[in-house]
């Protein structure tokens, strides 16, 4: 048989090719999701390894205080000057 005798000619031949359409779309949309949940995956871990560091910098400068206000003396604190009454 040739190929000719094969080939699929009008509605068959259309719904093949819609066919194979269909299953490139899914592909490139599966595709396009994950790539997007890798996108969205690293960029919260970006975050959250910047809020890890800026919380440990708090520390720091929090500890840096503490010293500070034990040598001098003074508890550490809002400062008096600034407070509130009620009246």
């Amino acid at each position: 048989m040739s190929d000719e005798a094969n080939a699929k000619r009008g509605e068959a031949a259309w719904r093949e090719q819609r066919e194979a359409t269909s299953r490139r779309n899914a592909q490139t949309r599966r595709r396009g999701h994950a790539e997007r949940e890798i996108r969205e995956n690293l960029s919260a871990a970006r975050l959250s390894v910047d809020a890890q560091r800026e919380a440990e910098q708090i520390r720091k400068l929090n500890a840096q205080l503490a010293r500070k206000a034990a040598g001098s003396g003074v508890a550490p604190g809002p400062d008096p000057s600034h407070r509130t009454t009620h009246e």
